[in-house]
């Protein structure tokens, strides 16, 4: 079984994002068990803490998207494999004009124009982030040039499989959606290309050139089609970014896992409290037929001990139920969650868990990992707050639709970090610096130090260990180290 590939970054000012992947390789179909446990150190002087951050706080600012890892393809493998999604987009779209009333001819021919889409997208991404890390040619240019000319040409080229007379009109527009958003990304991605490209030189003014003719003739494509997504430069683009968004999240969606929370333990936590309610209730009767029985002529003193008794069951009701639930909490997480694809097909749960942990707690490879220099151990004495987070997923291995498609499941974690500003103090602080000329007033950065350790457990594998270091200020997230 391969290991939980992990990456981190900022996604803006206020979140940071965790982004997980999780292998889909068992050889004998069994599940497959992930666990990933995160511990952040919090500098008292913040007040995070138990008392100040409550559970259901902390979820709120968590915020878990899953969808299957797209499909690794490079764009001469779209190209030239038998095998390739344009090949089976191709052959759905056959079916469909064959089969036109058939409702899983239709659901294929979607999802396949969908995954397509995705497909071409990753390939592009990774073809051009390739061309910005490595040295340019020509040639190379020339050859991302006619590969994203080919590929457009060939996917644009099935769309009159859609246009015979039997079929309803709504499946080519569903095709146009597709064709105006893999325009839409091949010019972005070569204006990126372009903005990177230095326009000093010879060599580099005719690669720019190249690349800014690429992007122009898809522009130039959607404008001539008449699709909503065309960019103006002196226009608010409303409609333009709107299209952008509906058109990434319906090509996108097919990726996307559906998930369904509920409280863990909650049969547990119901049976405990009838239990404790149980309890109260017999030691309030058995404390009233005593009660009856020593004062059995006094009416007054009936009256006063029925009270009493009614005072004790309460509290011995609320006083059970405190101690047992925490007591079954110790077994249980705070959230099941089930997974299940876009048609509902089950994939497999997560379980998640949020609480405060002492030091002294800590396993010992992470208490290594945080090690704490002598200054920073003062500051914080007696010691940090740490918040401690912890999701355990379990994957059907044979769960991957399409003939085995997709080879993982990225789990994208974002927590805000927006709360843990409200203590700290202005990003800007004045500093006298001594010269021989006198004193001078200099700025200087105001900044808090959060580490994060991350622990991974895969079945089969030894565990893994990360850590990686925010720098804050009251404005956000400064950077992130690792």
């Amino acid at each position: 079984m391969q290991t939980i590939q992990e990456r981190i970054k900022i996604h803006d000012r206020h979140q940071f994002e965790i982004k997980h992947v999780y292998p889909l390789n068992s050889n004998d179909g069994r599940a497959l068990r992930y666990t990933v446990e995160l511990f952040l150190f919090i500098p008292q002087s913040l007040d995070i803490n138990p008392e100040s951050r409550r559970k259901e706080e902390f979820y709120r600012d968590l915020q878990s998207r899953l969808r299957w890892q797209t499909p690794v393809c490079l764009l001469d493998s779209l190209l030239n494999a038998e095998g390739a999604v344009l090949v089976r987009l191709r052959e759905r779209m056959s079916e469909l004009g064959r089969k036109p009333d058939d409702p899983e001819a239709q659901e294929r021919f979607v999802d396949t124009l969908k995954l397509c889409c995705s497909i071409v997208k990753s390939a592009l991404r990774d073809e051009i982030e390739f061309c910005c890390d490595s040295c340019l040619t020509a040639e190379r240019i020339d050859r991302l040039e006619s590969n994203t000319q080919t590929l457009l040409a060939r996917f644009r080229e099935l769309r009159p499989l859609l246009q015979e007379p039997h079929l309803d009109p709504r499946y080519a527009e569903i095709y146009d959606f597709g064709d105006e958003y893999i325009s839409l990304v091949a010019e972005y991605y070569f204006a990126s290309l372009a903005e990177s490209l230095s326009d000093t030189g010879e060599i580099s003014r005719k690669l720019r050139k190249a690349v800014l003719r690429l992007a122009a003739g898809e522009a130039h494509y959607r404008r001539k089609r008449g699709f909503a997504s065309v960019i103006a430069e002196n226009d608010s683009n409303e409609a333009a970014v709107y299209r952008m968004r509906v058109l990434k999240k319906i090509m996108g969606s097919i990726l996307y896992l559906r998930t369904s929370r509920s409280a863990d333990g909650r049969f547990a936590e119901e049976l405990l409290t009838s239990l404790s309610a149980g309890l109260a209730m017999f030691l309030a009767l058995m404390l009233s037929l005593l009660g009856r029985q020593l004062f059995a002529d006094v009416t007054a003193w009936f009256v006063a001990i029925a009270v009493i008794c009614y005072i004790v069951r309460d509290r011995i009701k609320d006083s059970c139920r405190f101690r047992f639930i925490g007591w079954a909490r110790k077994f249980f997480f705070d959230y099941t969650t089930r997974i299940s694809d876009a048609h509902g097909r089950r994939v497999g749960t997560s379980k998640e868990l949020f609480s405060f942990v002492r030091e002294s707690a800590l396993p010992a490879e992470v208490a290594k990992l945080r090690a704490k220099s002598l200054v920073v151990e003062l500051a914080n004495a007696p010691e940090e707050n740490i918040a401690y987070y912890k999701k355990k997923i379990v994957l059907n291995a044979a769960s991957s639709p399409a003939g085995g498609a997709y080879t993982g499941v990225v789990d994208i974690v974002r927590m805000n970090i927006r709360h843990l500003l409200d203590r700290m103090d202005d990003p800007v602080r004045s500093l006298l610096l001594p010269h021989p000329g006198g004193i001078r007033r200099v700025n200087g950065h105001c900044v808090y130090h959060l580490n994060l350790v991350l622990r991974y457990a895969a079945e089969g594998r030894p565990e893994e260990y990360r850590k990686f270091r925010l720098i804050l200020d009251h404005n956000g997230i400064v950077r992130i180290e690792q």
